[in-house]
């Protein structure tokens, strides 16, 4: 709280040294409810880092409203951006840059995770999930619980259409009917 008597208090102005300028504006707009929207620029990693700057000032100012939105703005860019190179590039900022905010790391791994076969032929893939062993965790973790899920076969019953999973019984039975083979279910494999 300023104080009437503060250096601060006298001045018009109050310096925000650790805040991105941008990042404050959009608060300030957020607060007075005006749509988010990144300054004006042509390249990706500038609108990147926007958002993930208003994250952070929005977690510092706590406005958790905000930086879910910026979030959401964020994934949306990262969607929307087809080479996988650059793709890797855009990632390997938050993680770098950004690498304590939780909601960023989130954002990160679940495009890395969506898109995991199409960056798999960009050459920084390695350099990105060596350099940030948190993500070659969650991948290599992934995988193996994908590889532990259990094939059973799932049936349909032809008159109240209620699925049933495979019970050990060959066509298990409904309303004291038997069922048609529908096709695969996966379940993850109880230790």
């Amino acid at each position: 709280m300023l104080m009437r008597f503060s250096q601060e208090a006298k001045e018009t102005e109050v310096t925000l040294h650790d805040d991105d300028p941008d990042a404050v504006e959009a608060i300030i707009r957020h607060l007075y409810n005006f749509k988010l929207e990144p300054p004006p620029c042509e390249e990706s990693h500038k609108e990147v880092r926007f958002y993930c700057n208003v994250v952070v000032a929005s977690d510092k100012y706590a406005l958790p409203g905000l930086a879910e939105e910026a979030a959401l703005h964020l994934t949306s860019k990262l969607v929307n951006v087809e080479a996988p190179a650059d793709v890797i590039v855009l990632l390997r900022i938050i993680v770098e840059e950004y690498g304590d905010y939780e909601s960023l790391q989130i954002c990160a791994l679940g495009q890395l995770k969506s898109r995991l076969k199409e960056l798999a032929s960009a050459p920084d893939l390695m350099v990105l999930v060596t350099l940030q062993p948190q993500l070659f965790e969650q991948i290599v973790g992934d995988a193996v619980r994908f590889r532990d899920l259990q094939r059973i076969n799932r049936y349909s019953c032809h008159f109240c259409h209620k699925v049933i999973l495979d019970t050990g019984t060959a066509n298990p039975m409904c309303c004291r009917n038997k069922t048609g083979l529908q096709g695969f279910a996966y379940l993850t494999k109880e230790s």
